[in-house]
């Protein structure tokens, strides 16, 4: 069930190999923005698209919070946008920085992912609640998929770090269930999580079956601060189910939403 995308090796060792069914493609720029112009990461996706042209391509942009990357969002299929914000900033720079690259990725028809840290940046690495917080940032942005960095680099080896491999397992266990919504339903922005509010999204769509669902993500940014939720609904609501919510519930009264979340909380709901 994984699908890997090579870095680093030779046009002939990725011929050699393209047939295998475990390639889904290959990266080909790494902090594409830091080492390479626009034509340049453009020159070589042609170039690899030559060698295996039925294989998707992929690049990382590095952190760039102050300035879109847009022109490099049409030099692969796949755009990764990094954010690396433990132990050097402030954790909702996350949402911010995946919601300005899938703008640019929806503006050039690529594919947005995100690149989220999962390794030793600064002074220590991501805990359980830092690691679904981020995630949950990213895909209520409208990314269409996760990275993280890193499995097993210089930098970490999650074979090594028990707690957060099982935080990621769980996160994907989730993510797996909601993904039909998050790849073809509707995203529907309630609050952008800015200075005392939380982050709240609406999501709906269809379900493998066939039924219309609809969900409520809301999450709290601030790793030191309640933040209390008090938003509506877009539209009428009949059932209310927890699904993966940790910490305080909320409750619905109508199609009103109410609680107060903890520092780093995520909250999520199915509403029919």
């Amino acid at each position: 069930g994984v699908y890997v995308m090579p870095y680093g090796m030779t046009t002939e060792n990725m011929r050699k190999i393209s047939d295998a069914p475990a390639i889904l493609g290959f990266k080909i720029a790494d902090d594409a923005n830091t080492q390479l112009t626009p034509q340049q990461a453009r020159n070589r996706n042609d170039q690899f698209k030559k060698t295996t042209p039925d294989k998707l391509t992929y690049l990382s942009l590095a952190v760039a919070q102050d300035r879109p990357e847009t022109p490099y969002f049409s030099t692969a299929d796949l755009i990764g946008n990094q954010s690396y914000p433990i132990g050097n900033d402030d954790i909702s720079v996350t949402y911010r920085m995946m919601r300005s690259a899938v703008e640019s990725a929806n503006l050039k028809g690529t594919v947005p992912i995100a690149n989220l840290q999962s390794f030793l940046w600064g002074w220590r690495k991501p805990s359980p609640p830092e690691l679904r917080n981020m995630t949950y940032q990213a895909l209520m942005a409208g990314m269409k998929g996760v990275v993280y960095y890193a499995y097993r680099a210089r930098e970490v080896d999650l074979n090594r770090e028990p707690v957060m491999w099982s935080t990621l397992q769980n996160v994907a266990r989730e993510i797996n269930f909601l993904s039909p919504y998050l790849l073809n339903g509707e995203i529907i922005p309630i609050q952008d999580g800015t200075r005392t509010q939380p982050l709240a999204v609406y999501l709906r769509g269809e379900s493998p079956e066939g039924q219309m669902k609809a969900f409520i993500l809301t999450l709290n940014n601030s790793r030191t601060a309640d933040q209390r939720v008090n938003l509506q609904l877009p539209e009428p609501a009949t059932q209310w189910k927890s699904l993966y919510t940790q910490g305080r519930p909320l409750s619905r009264s109508g199609q009103n939403v109410s609680g107060l979340l903890l520092p780093l909380q995520v909250a999520i709901y199915e509403v029919r």
